[in-house]
Formats: C-alpha cells, structure tokens, sequence
C-alpha cells in the first residue's frame, strides 16, 4: 500500500482542479472536556493557523502534487496576507482571489478524544464573487472544480457559482460537490438544480441522509445513487466508500461498464484533532481519481491525507 509519505511532492503534468469556497483563520483551543452551559474550562493548548474547507483542501491538493486554484474572497487586513501566504507557500494558484474589508475566522474547541466544536464568522468570504475574465478562464480549463456548500446558503454567491458551474461544465470539466454540514439550510429549490449538475458528491453519512431527506442511511445512499453519477462517501472511523455509476468517464478517460460500490477502511492512527479531516479526504479522493482508474486507489489515497491530518494538531496538510 503506497503511503502518503511516497505520494507527497508527485506533480503529475496537467492536472487542474479549482476549489471554490472559503480561507478563513482557525483559532484552536485544547480542552480536556467542554464545559457545561454557562460553566468555564481550562484551556492546555492553543494554535492559530490558516483554514477555511476550501482553502485547506485546495493547500493539501497541492501538496499532492495537484495543480490548484483557489477561488474565494479574504480580508484586505493582516490576517488576509498571512493567508495569502499559506496559500501561495502550499502551491496554490490564487490569482482569482478577490478581497474584502476582513477576514474570516473559527474558533475550534477540541477536546480528549479530538472532536471539535466550531463557531464560524465568515467574514470576507461571505461576500459575493464577482465574475470576471480570469475566473471564466479558469473555469473553461479545469478537469474538476470542487464546491463547497457554504457558498450556496447566500443567494448571490450561489448565483456566482452557478455561473461557474455551467462554464465548467460546457467546457467538459467535472463538477464536486461537498454539501457541508449546512447543506439543509440551502433552499430546496436551488439544492435540486445544483444536484443536477453534480458528477462527484463528497458527503459524510449525516449530509447524505439530509441530501436525501430521509434518517435511514441505506435508503439515503439507494436514493443518492439514482442521482449522482460518483458519491465518495466520508464514513470517519470506518473509513469510507465509493459509489460509481454505469458510464461514468474519468478526466483519463476510463469508462465503468456496470455500478460500482467499494469500502476500504481507515488508516490505524493516533487521534489528535479531527479538524480538517474531510477537506483532506476530499484532496486525497480528487488525487487519486486524476491519477488512478482504480476506484480503491481514490479511497485509499483519500483515507491517507485524513490520517496525516487527524494524526497532527491544525487542519493543513504538512509536506
């Protein structure tokens, strides 16, 4: 089994994914337990550093070797240059980037065991894209664009992505969708039509039941399956699976005669922060689909980014 220590720094010619979503700055907090309602807790560690879904991911996408855009708004402060940097340091392309008065931040408390609690001020990147000639451009050349589900619940950035959904996909390229744990918020209309355009959906088990309105998770994944072509699925200690759909090409284009479902389970490994977990599956999935026909080659790859992540404390992806 090839480990994320030997896949680290590959730069495979030519492949082009864009993550649209957000970089915010993650304030951590380590904690033995959370504290009652109203109550107080010591604090034994903390860290500040670069995060946001789709900037961690489009940073791990990087670091794998990924050829990256990211797309999304910052603050024009001192947080947003130190961002800039992260992002630019992890070999992500930011010339789409677009700016605003601050930027975004979450604070994350972690307790004993590595889950985490969140509270999330948006900032900057709640802000409505602009399109522009550089964004189509960017748009017209990727093989994957990922989204995340966070632009859809503000109706002008779901407008925006929208836009850049359907260049995407008149030029051919593949669109991802990671719903987000808010995806129920997201106007059921407007959650129908994005649907529709989706190739690959990126859901834990909880965002697939609330996809498919329903509390029984096999009827959940019986009902996604009719709609989506590709459903990697995020199942946290148990690993993960992959569904695929009779016809569906990949970008080398390797076809599947007949549907498909794969489970491989997760990596052994010490828990220290699960923040960032899924963003790092999500990169590791996307790698592995560019360069692999295998579909357990995309589960794996996946499975490892998460386990360096959730083995170390913050949620980006070291080289």
């Amino acid at each position: 089994m090839e480990r994320l220590s030997d896949i680290l720094g590959k730069r495979p010619a030519e492949t082009d994914v864009a993550v649209i979503g957000d970089a915010l700055i993650d304030y951590q907090y380590w904690v033995d337990e959370m504290p009652p309602v109203g109550g107080d807790t010591l604090i034994n560690v903390s860290n500040r550093s670069a995060g946001g879904s789709a900037a961690n991911t489009a940073v791990a996408l990087g670091a794998l070797g990924v050829s990256t855009a990211f797309i999304g708004r910052i603050g024009s402060d001192e947080n947003g240059d130190w961002i800039k940097s992260q992002l630019t340091s992890g070999s992500v392309d930011i010339s789409c980037v677009q700016y605003g008065a601050s930027s975004g931040y979450v604070i994350t408390i972690i307790n004993s065991t590595g889950e985490r609690t969140m509270f999330s001020f948006r900032g900057a990147s709640a802000i409505p894209m602009i399109a522009t000639p550089i964004l189509s451009r960017t748009m017209r050349r990727v093989k994957i664009m990922l989204l995340s589900g966070y632009c859809l619940l503000n109706p002008e950035q779901a407008g925006f992505s929208l836009t850049a959904i359907e260049e995407l996909k008149a030029a051919g390229g593949l669109f991802a969708l990671d719903p987000s744990p808010l995806i129920g918020q997201v106007e059921p209309v407007l959650c129908k039509k994005i649907l529709s355009y989706v190739d690959i959906l990126m859901p834990n088990r909880s965002e697939l039941m609330t996809l498919a309105q329903t509390d029984h998770f096999a009827q959940a994944l019986e009902t996604m399956q009719k709609r989506v072509p590709l459903i990697a699925l995020k199942l946290g200690a148990e690993g993960a699976a992959v569904f695929v759909r009779k016809g569906m090409v990949t970008p080398s284009g390797t076809a599947f005669p007949e549907d498909l479902y794969v489970e491989v389970p997760a990596e052994p490994v010490q828990i220290v922060d699960t923040t960032g977990a899924g963003d790092a599956f999500n990169a590791g999935f996307i790698s592995g689909f560019l360069e692999s026909p295998d579909p357990k080659a995309w589960l794996v790859r996946g499975n490892q980014t998460a386990a360096a992540i959730v083995s170390q404390r913050g949620a980006r992806l070291k080289n």
